[in-house]
């Protein structure tokens, strides 16, 4: 039972990583390749 919650939670954590890889990534395509104003930009 426990083996199946952390790899539940491993799942969950890995799909909110890439999306947020996902978003910065094309933030970044908008800033022309920038990351300090693709960081800023959302703030």
């Amino acid at each position: 039972m426990l083996k199946k919650l952390f790899k539940f939670i491993g799942i969950v954590l890995l799909f909110f990583i890439v999306i947020v890889d996902y978003m910065f990534l094309t933030e970044l395509k908008k800033s022309d390749g920038n990351p300090v104003k693709a960081a800023v930009r959302n703030c």
